[in-house]
């Protein structure tokens, strides 16, 4: 699929699994912090999970209430031949989501203050790990690394159109446990009484579009910076090698 394809919430091209889709079981650790995580086979995962593409966590009673990307990087295999790849899944990202939600992290996990505000609500409303049953994680996958030829897929464009995407999705939507949420700004999450709600819609939709064009404004800045950036770069580069060139021949001129 393409990626101006994707919307939120919408069934074209989405592919949603439960969460035990995915995972056999999510335990706390016994006597000490942290969960212990036991994700399913390869060979029981869907194949969306090794995707490029966009993905979002779903709940029945918040809805939609984080977005995110997958690159569908590919890895060297631990302990594996140095040509030996591995494309890698998505849930290396998704282990900390689950253990952010019910604000029991791993070692090495650290937590946003977003994380921190809606898992409290999580936790509030009298959620818990054992209601992971009714959460969905939705998939929008774009693309396979064997649709490309080697490198195309996964370079500096590639990335940054779905990190543009990821961007868009996010302020459009406004999903409560992502960074960039704004609590004064209408959320699809339906989060209760300490985000707005459709209630607002109305007047949400009035300032929306400035803000929107202000959004794309700093997109494209952003786009013409890293691109100015790579130029001089490259610039650079050259400089940098004539230089050597130049020297490298005044020193054989002297032999």
């Amino acid at each position: 699929m393409r990626l101006n394809e994707i919307t939120l919430p919408a069934p074209k091209h989405l592919v949603r699994k439960n969460f035990y889709d995915i995972y056999r079981a999510v335990t706390p650790n016994d006597g000490k912090a942290g969960l212990s995580i036991n994700k399913r086979s390869k060979a029981e995962l869907p194949d969306e999970m090794f995707n490029a593409g966009i993905y979002a966590w779903w709940h029945p009673k918040f809805g939609y209430f984080y977005i995110g990307i997958h690159s569908g990087k590919t890895q060297r295999k631990p302990g594996g031949p140095i040509n030996t790849e591995y494309v890698n899944d998505m849930s290396d990202r998704w282990n900390k989501h689950i253990q952010k939600l019910i604000n029991n992290l791993n070692p090495g996990t650290s937590m946003g203050e977003k994380w921190k505000a809606f898992s409290k609500r999580y936790k509030d409303l009298g959620f818990g790990l054992e209601d992971f049953k009714d959460i969905e994680i939705h998939l929008w996958p774009i693309a396979k690394r064997s649709d490309y030829p080697p490198g195309e897929a996964y370079d500096m464009e590639f990335r940054r159109e779905l990190e543009k995407l990821e961007k868009e999705l996010i302020y459009k939507h406004n999903t409560a446990a992502n960074s960039e949420h704004d609590p004064e700004r209408y959320s699809i999450t339906r989060y209760g009484d300490t985000l707005k709600t459709k209630d607002d819609h109305k007047q949400w939709r009035e300032i929306e579009p400035a803000k929107r064009e202000e959004f794309k404004k700093k997109e494209e800045l952003r786009k013409q910076a890293d691109l100015k950036k790579q130029e001089n770069l490259v610039k650079r580069k050259k400089q940098e090698y004539l230089e050597k060139q130049k020297e490298l021949e005044k020193q054989q001129s002297q032999q």
